[in-house]
């Protein structure tokens, strides 16, 4: 069996909750970016509209939930 990382980020933007939708794709085009630049050779791209592909393989997939309400 493979192993992975599991984690969960909470962040508390002040921003529209129309704008909010965005910051999937942001993050999504932040983590090809780094990844790109940090580990030699690599093809690293957003497949729309979540997943994160390295040398053909998914290795993430990002989720958002949005609450209107302060937790």
């Amino acid at each position: 069996a493979g192993s992975g990382i599991w984690m969960s980020l909470l962040l508390r933007p002040d921003i529209s909750p129309e704008s909010a939708s965005m910051l999937t794709l942001v993050l999504a085009v932040a983590m090809v970016d780094a990844i790109n630049e940090e580990v030699q050779d690599a093809k690293c791209y957003v497949k729309w509209p979540n997943d994160i592909v390295l040398n053909n393989r998914k290795i993430s997939e990002i989720g958002r939930a949005s609450c209107r309400e302060r937790v």
